[in-house]
């Protein structure tokens, strides 16, 4: 490991580092020399022309840091490129210092400083180089600048107001969209909430609802996405802004704890919410241990004890409909050249334990096979009907031959599946 070194810099009356002493020995170790817009000379200790600093000093021309791959200096506000004597981007006050947005020190370097990169100031005294340390007196108040009286103080006075401004709307922005996040978040809780009671009505499978449930959570999350690109770009707002990410959160967080301070709604959202993440852990709890299949049929019983209607006490049809227009309908194509008994053949079949037998051959086969199962369940002489009224679907007739499945009808005499034993 090599020992640290520590140098010294020797500045010409401009202000530009023009040699390092090694504060160790005392002894000069590397020398720069400038044109008057910049271009520069290294040398060595030995007196050799070097390409790159050998102790790795990027601190030269008007004693700001050098680019080691452009060659181009940092005044703080903009990149200057010594090769072309221009500055690499328009000036950041715009026509404060002059007409040509990209021209250096008014083209005259000799006779003026930019300490910024904002608006080129004359040296105080400057034509009396040899008895004056011109550059450091210019850093004063005191100095007449090239275009108006304090040009370079009322340069930085301007950024920094103008950065204050930046400051105060990230914030009045980070408020906005903290009141936006704090509304459509009870929006999509009410989403997620319409959901969950959805899929008790549904007649699916248990990876079907995790596939119901996966698809709700990615679509939900590019609303949310979508939300946020939408309201950032309408404000101007960088998403990235410290001040704006801290004053939207606060908002929220604040909005949050109010609500829950004053009771009411708030109180309701967390009761909803531990309900609904209990009801997550136990269903997972059992799908787990494999109840879940179960659990779907004792909840069917209930509920068909709770909201069903028996049509007659013999369990016929209701009066508009007969089995053989039950059978008819579902003979129309559906989609994909599938009838509707056909689907819900091809649905159940590829069911793990499954009471319906797996559909083969074509579609035609396919359709016919699921044909010969509902008119099977319509004339069963055994068969079960019961009418009642589901939350989604409204009044439903339920066809079931016991142990062996059966069909579920909407009032209006169309399939809407099979059913499991």
């Amino acid at each position: 490991m090599s020992t640290p070194r520590a140098f010294a810099p020797t500045h010409d009356h401009q202000g530009h580092v023009v040699g390092l002493i090694d504060a160790n020995t005392g002894k000069p170790c590397e020398a720069y020399r400038y044109t008057t817009f910049g271009e520069e000379t290294l040398i060595n200790a030995q007196g050799a022309i070097i390409q790159t600093s050998e102790v790795g000093n990027p601190w030269r021309f008007a004693s700001k840091r050098v680019d080691p791959e452009t060659g181009w200096v940092y005044f703080g506000r903009r990149f200057y490129d010594p090769s072309n004597g221009r500055w690499t981007t328009t000036d950041p006050l715009g026509f404060a210092d002059g007409p040509n947005l990209y021209a250096y020190l008014h083209h005259s370097p000799l006779s003026a400083f930019d300490a910024y990169g904002f608006v080129g100031e004359a040296y105080r005294d400057g034509c009396n180089v040899a008895t004056n340390p011109n550059y450091f007196d210019g850093i004063s108040n005191e100095y007449s600048p090239v275009f108006g009286d304090n040009a370079g103080n009322d340069a930085w006075a301007s950024v920094q107001w103008q950065e204050r401004k930046e400051n105060l709307y990230a914030a009045f922005a980070g408020c906005v969209h903290g009141c936006f996040d704090f509304l459509t978040s009870h929006a999509y809780l009410f989403q997620s909430l319409a959901l969950a009671a959805g899929c008790d009505d549904l007649e699916c499978s248990l990876e079907e609802r995790l596939q119901i449930q996966q698809a709700f959570a990615i679509s939900q999350s590019n609303q949310i996405a979508a939300t946020d690109a939408f309201v950032q770009q309408t404000m101007g707002v960088d998403a990235n802004n410290a001040i704006y990410q801290a004053f939207r959160s606060g908002t929220t967080t604040t909005l949050e704890v109010a609500t829950i301070a004053m009771g009411g709604y708030g109180l309701a959202k967390g009761a909803v919410g531990v309900v609904k993440a209990a009801r997550v852990g136990m269903l997972e709890a059992r799908m787990a241990k494999g109840l879940v299949k179960q659990e779907v049929k004792e909840s069917k019983k209930l509920v068909s004890a709770s909201n069903s209607k028996l049509a007659t006490s013999s369990g016929k049809l209701p009066s508009h409909l007969t089995s053989d227009q039950l059978s008819e309908a579902e003979k129309v194509i559906d989609r994909g050249g599938l009838t509707k008994a056909g689907r819900a053949l091809q649905k159940h079949g590829d069911r793990p334990k499954t009471a319906f037998p797996k559909a083969k051959g074509n579609i035609s086969q396919v359709n016919s096979q699921g044909q010969d199962i509902l008119d099977n369940i319509l004339t069963h002489p055994n068969q079960e009907i019961i009418s009642w009224n589901s939350r989604t679907y409204g009044d439903l007739v339920d066809i079931q031959i016991p142990g062996q499945g059966g069909a579920r009808f909407s009032s209006k005499g169309n399939l809407i599946g099979f059913l499991e034993p």
